[in-house]
């Protein structure tokens, strides 16, 4: 594998641009240094629509719904509240459809995924660890995939592996 790909969060963010469409990874395999590079590039990415999914204490992006045009997946009350005063986007979805807007032929294209993924094996895969909802079907749906190797991401296994072949950047 090509050394390039193994770069720091901030130059991996570098390479989105304003305006494109985003997933973060759902849940505790959102990929925490990913984000905070994503808050810091904030003005360069103004007008850059994050895709927020299932989130277990609240969204680290509200703060900056100025910056983002934010669509949310969930509904926690303070996804609620900012939903309700229109700062960002509400999409009520059930948890076992979600995988379906990625498809294909689906409504949603995004651009670049955000995902946390375990180190590689032996053969050059990642699993995307305790986040085996529908993280994957978004990461394999999007132009660009950017990893944030987690070492503490256990593996997994089934059908929630990728190889590192298909990342564009991978950040440690």
């Amino acid at each position: 594998m090509a050394n390039q790909k193994f770069v720091s969060a901030s130059e991996a963010i570098k390479a989105i641009e304003p305006g494109c469409t985003v997933f973060l990874g759902e849940s505790c395999g959102e990929p925490q240094t990913l984000v905070q590079a994503l808050v810091e590039d904030r003005y360069r990415l103004r007008g850059t629509r994050i895709l927020e999914t299932r989130r277990i204490n609240g969204s680290r992006l509200l703060p900056f719904c100025d910056f983002f045009k934010i669509t949310s997946f969930q509904f926690a009350p303070d996804i609620a509240k900012a939903a309700q005063n229109g700062l960002i986007d509400h999409l009520p979805l059930k948890l076992s459809e979600v995988y379906k807007l990625f498809a294909p032929n689906g409504p949603l294209k995004i651009d670049v995924a955000l995902v946390q993924v375990s180190p590689p094996d032996a053969k050059g895969f990642c699993s995307f660890g305790v986040c085996v909802g529908y993280t994957l079907e978004a990461a394999l749906s999007a132009r660009m995939i950017i990893a944030e190797v987690n070492q503490n991401m256990p593996r997994t296994y089934g059908c929630n592996s990728v190889s590192i072949k298909n990342f564009h950047y991978i950040v440690n």
